[in-house]
């Protein structure tokens, strides 16, 4: 399931333009500097979680269909006037749709598909479908929601949206600010201090097998990813000491003698572990933690969610190697229709195309030692996932930030290609370029790709194109039936897969990518080799 959002008039969003993104099954990453608007868009769901959680229950929604109703915000909100964005909106407007949901049943259409909330200025909301009929009527029978407008007479299967709203109305939202083992209560979904403590004494030495075997399941987590054979949180009720944690053959630390990376990551797994959510959303995941724990911190939170995770990072690197979709928020200048306000805006990473000022913004080099600082640019967006597992086999994915340059609209403007190339160089000396040669036959490489490349070389960037026509020519066809199924054929070398051809598309190579060895990839494999050699020679000329 994936579900799009579009937000307006919410706290840094403005009227125009709203703010799109999407969530669903996968990890979805929002990535930006400080203040640009990310933990914004993490704790829409929680701020507007009232709203969601009245209307999974069909009747509830199809009574704010026909009337606004003040069903109120999440608890952290002090008043409804604050969710508003302050360049002179009036009205808070939320359009939720959904796709790739499944079949339906009873071979109905899916209808309706969108659903737009909106807060007036007397802070009550009101429902409409798309089509602007707040007249539809459910028939709800054990979890069947069907639609119709005349009674009788069925229209379409609301299934879709109703489950996109169960979704959307359980989310967990675990905070930047976590402070875990300080103070007390809840940082949003996150219980923190105090009653951290106490429900972790419930969990791990209450009479509740089904939590002792969870708190089992978290202690284990715990150790794995910070290196230990085992590790305990101990809780301490009624101590000043709070949680302590205690390491076999190495003792027993009261959590100011630890790291405080240890203590949020145990915050945030007991949260995403107790909750089962449908969707985490954790800000700053990388808080305290070394680049090589990272990527391994969010897959285990993600074991946790029933759908996905989002997160938000100001790690480039990070985003790009652990995200199925990534958005830059960026603030902006105000302007007239904001009244002068800045405001934020979100944008997919396909369509930034500025690469030096996004590198340097967000501090690519943030992910990763000081041996990461290595730049791979890669054509557009299903090359760099793709190029992402390769690099996760290689061991190198947390020490080269892999970024797309847009497609082919960079390579085909040269002028256009000298700057960014040169904003890039000045942010990092160490550059990688692999495109796609678009090659026809053996040699033939398109004429614009071969001039790109020699303006790599006049730049001292170490460029490659590939031999065979793109990236995903070069998936081998045991992997391609492995990874698809017995019908899929793998592709020509000088030729585009296509679906009906060959049973998948270019958007699922990287999943085929996965079940093949770099070397597979020949001459791909090889520069990737290089840039691996390169990463270890320079760590080791650090370690020296």
């Amino acid at each position: 399931m994936l579900i799009k959002l579009s937000v307006s008039g919410y706290r840094c969003f403005p009227v125009h333009p709203p703010a799109d993104f999407e969530l669903g099954s996968g990890v979805t990453a929002f990535v930006g500097e400080n203040n640009a608007g990310k933990s914004a868009a993490m704790r829409l769901l929680h701020d507007v979680r009232p709203v969601l959680q009245s209307l999974v229950v069909p009747r509830n929604l199809n009574a704010l269909l026909k009337n606004p109703n003040g069903l109120g915000f999440g608890a952290e909100v002090r008043n409804p006037g604050e969710t508003l964005f302050n360049g002179g909106a009036s009205e808070l407007k939320l359009s939720i749709s959904v796709s790739n949901h499944g079949a339906t049943r009873d071979s109905l259409k899916p209808y309706p598909t969108l659903l737009n909330l909106t807060m007036s200025p007397d802070f009550a909301w009101r429902a409409k479908w798309a089509d602007g009929s707040g007249t539809l009527f459910f028939v709800d029978d054990q979890d069947k929601s069907y639609v119709h407008n005349v009674p009788g007479t069925i229209t379409g299967d609301a299934k879709p949206i109703m489950d996109a709203l169960r979704v959307l109305a359980n989310v967990a939202y675990i905070p930047s600010a976590r402070f875990a083992l300080r103070g007390g209560g809840t940082a949003f979904d996150a219980p923190i201090g105090d009653q951290l403590t106490a429900e972790w004494d419930n969990v791990q030495n209450g009479l509740d097998k089904r939590k002792n075997a969870l708190a089992q399941d978290i202690e284990e987590s715990l150790a794995s990813l910070f290196g230990f054979a085992s590790l305990h949180p101990v809780p301490t009720i009624g101590q000043a000491t709070g949680m302590q944690f205690r390491i076999p053959k190495e003792g027993q630390f009261r959590s100011d003698e630890i790291g405080t990376g240890l203590s949020q990551v145990f915050c945030a797994l007991y949260t995403a572990a107790t909750t089962r959510p449908s969707v985490i959303m954790i800000d700053e995941p990388e808080f305290s933690l070394h680049p090589t724990l990272q990527f391994r911190f969010l897959k285990e939170l993600q074991r946790h969610a029933a759908l996905g995770l989002v997160f938000s990072t100001h790690s480039l690197g990070l985003a790009m190697n652990a995200a199925d979709r990534v958005y830059s928020v960026t603030r902006q200048r105000g302007n007239k229709s904001t009244s002068g306000r800045p405001w934020s805006k979100v944008t997919t990473i396909a369509e930034t195309h500025d690469l030096p000022a996004l590198l340097g913004a967000l501090s690519y080099s943030s992910y990763g030692d000081a041996a990461s600082r290595q730049v791979l640019l890669v054509e557009g967006p299903t090359d760099l996932r793709t190029i992402q597992v390769l690099l996760q086999k290689l061991g190198i994915a947390g020490e080269v930030v892999c970024v797309h340059m847009g497609g082919n609209t960079t390579i085909q403007n040269l002028e256009n290609a000298a700057a960014q190339l040169a904003g890039v160089k000045r942010l990092c000396s160490r550059v990688w370029c692999l495109i796609d040669s678009e090659a026809i036959a053996e040699g033939k490489i398109e004429g614009n790709r071969k001039a790109f490349l020699d303006l790599c070389l006049s730049m001292d960037i170490h460029a490659h194109a590939t031999s065979l026509q793109a990236t995903e020519n070069y998936l081998t066809e045991a992997a391609c039936k492995a990874v698809i199924g017995e019908h899929a054929l793998g592709p020509e070398h000088f030729s585009k897969p296509t679906k009906e051809v060959n049973g998948w598309t270019k958007h699922q190579a990287w999943q085929i990518a996965a079940a093949m060895d770099p070397i597979e990839f020949r001459d791909v494999g090889e520069f990737l080799l290089h840039i691996a050699k390169a990463v270890r020679q320079h760590r080791n000329k650090l370690d020296a």
